[in-house]
């Protein structure tokens, strides 16, 4: 699928009036937003603390006044750290110990015993606290929630992108009148009409009418299609020229954009079995660590040591637990792997397929969009009874009256010194071309049989996208187009190759451009001229 969100699509979506985000979308983005604005406080409160740590590693015995060391460590404690009170009573009430437990038992013990050697040693009690451990440990695990939100709301940024192209409002038939409703007030068989520049707010069939369909969001195909009465489309896809009235099938949750987007957010939401194992042992690693803790402070007091070293050794073994790869590098690296695939446009069906993706064997792209970038491209201009320049000349002016891709492909590629004119007339035909009158002349660009007669048409089979340029119904010549190869693509084709990883073309374009395509990368079989219901056989 194209980068959906991709900031030059969201931005152009916000100027037509789109949805921007869902409510997860933004309560996500608040939440990462104050874990950032969280890690800054504790660290500027904890560097201080830090600051004589170090210190005592090269010799120095320069301490803060313990009210300071106190003043620093308090806002961390509890009222940074106050999240993981509330984890640690939730477990609790489930009748489980989590790594909320370990963080909030092992830092409070450290404060609590800071406190107790405080008021009974006074300022002799300097260099016997344990305020920066407590602060430090909070510091790192908020750190690590930090990460792992920000991960999360750059992954359902993609999501958001996604629902962005529903449209807020639909334009809709009913009792023989146009209404206009929310697209949360449409039912299945409710009948759409969409105008050109509008984006379709269900999946349906056409019942009346004939458009070209920009797909591109949704299947990476860069060249519109044409579709007429019969012809299914699908939602998030955009009219670029013409009317339809789209009956609809599926509306809400069930439509493809919001099944799409619900890919994304099963992914950030599932858990891998990676992680599921994870949790089992969480469940038994921190009782384990507790009972590990009393176990030390009692040997410790058995061998004749004093309550001040008993105490600190168990109170070491709560605190080096705290921050365990268990309960933060796991979800931390899944949602990191999700999140980074979902910015580059690659969706996970669920948590299990990312984990299962080391054994898979036999890999399928598609190629407009995936493999290309699903641009067109001008390679190839062929006059046909006019001298080259006067074709290009003829195919720029003529093509700045339209907005179809192929039309903006021939400007961006071959006007940058060809004169503006202005013509008479420009109409464009829906799935045709574009008719333009210039200087008292009718020049079509377009497919074949609308740019000229059955008996002038050439016999040479043709193997790539072609626009035909007329004047008068007699024939100019043509211009041929390609698709650009995405800069990483050759580069992962070969790594999956070395990984010993069969790769797969699946096409709708001619086999002859797709064999091409694929001997230049070195994929190793191609299927093309498909459906894309033939794309999605199992077989």
């Amino acid at each position: 699928m194209q980068d959906a969100n991709d900031r030059g699509l969201q931005n152009q979506l916000a100027h037509q009036g789109l949805v921007k985000a869902t409510h997860q979308d933004i309560a996500i983005d608040r939440t990462s937003t104050t874990d950032r604005t969280h890690v800054w406080i504790s660290g500027i409160l904890a560097l201080p603390l830090v600051l004589q740590m170090i210190g005592m590693w090269f010799g120095s015995s320069w301490h803060l006044p313990v009210i300071i060391e106190w003043a620093l460590a308090t806002p961390i404690q509890f009222w940074l750290g106050y999240r993981f009170y509330l984890g640690a009573w939730a477990a609790l009430k489930r009748g489980e110990a989590n790594m909320d437990t370990l963080v909030a038992l092992g830092t409070t013990v450290a404060y609590c015993y800071s406190l107790f050697q405080w008021a009974t040693l006074g300022q002799a009690a300097i260099g016997h606290l344990y305020f920066e451990a407590s602060a430090v440990v909070i510091t790192l695990v908020l750190v690590g929630k930090a990460i792992e939100a920000k991960a999360k709301h750059s992954a359902l940024e993609s999501v958001a992108s996604l629902f962005a192209l529903k449209p807020k409002t639909v334009t809709c038939l009913r009792h023989a009148q146009e209404i206009e409703l929310s697209i949360q007030e449409l039912v299945s068989g409710d009948v759409l009409i969409i105008r050109s520049g509008e984006r379709i707010g269900a999946d349906g069939v056409i019942i009346k009418g004939d458009a070209e369909i920009d797909a591109s969001a949704m299947t990476g195909e860069s060249i519109p299609e044409y579709k007429v009465t019969g012809d299914s489309v699908i939602s998030g896809t955009l009219v670029v020229n013409g009317t339809i009235r789209v009956s609809a099938e599926r509306v809400g949750d069930a439509s493809t954009v919001s099944q799409v987007a619900a890919l994304v957010k099963n992914a950030q939401m599932g858990k891998a079995p990676i992680q599921q194992l994870v949790d089992r042992i969480s469940r038994i690693f921190v009782p384990t660590v507790l009972i590990l803790a009393l176990l030390t402070l009692g040997i410790w007091l058995f061998v004749g040591e004093t309550l001040e070293y008993a105490l600190v050794a168990a109170i070491s073994v709560l605190v080096i637990a705290c921050p365990c790869a268990l309960g933060l590098a796991t979800p931390t690296a899944l949602v990191v792997g999700t999140g980074l695939a979902a910015k580059h446009g690659i969706l996970i069906k669920d948590i299990q397929t990312l984990e299962a993706l080391p054994d898979v064997e036999v890999i399928a792209f598609d190629k407009t969009g995936t493999l290309t970038k699903g641009e067109p491209k001008v390679t190839t201009t062929e006059p046909m009874g006019c001298s080259s320049q006067q074709l290009i000349t003829r195919l720029v002016q003529v093509a700045r009256e339209s907005t179809h891709p192929l039309a903006q492909a021939i400007v961006r590629d071959l006007g940058r010194s060809v004169p503006a004119v202005t013509p008479d007339e420009a109409v464009t035909r829906a799935g045709q071309g574009i008719s333009v009158r210039l200087q008292g002349a009718e020049y079509r660009l377009g497919h074949l049989e609308f740019v000229t007669s059955a008996a002038m048409r050439p016999e040479t089979p043709v193997k790539a996208t072609r626009s035909y340029l007329s004047c008068d119904g007699e024939l100019l010549g043509f211009v041929e187009f390609s698709d650009t190869l995405r800069d990483e693509a050759e580069i992962v084709i070969q790594t999956l190759k070395t990984l010993g990883k069969t790769t797969l073309m699946l096409t709708g374009d001619y086999l002859a451009v797709a064999d091409t395509l694929a001997h230049r990368l070195g994929i190793d079989h191609v299927h093309a001229q498909l459906t894309p219901n033939q794309k999605n056989r199992d077989d």
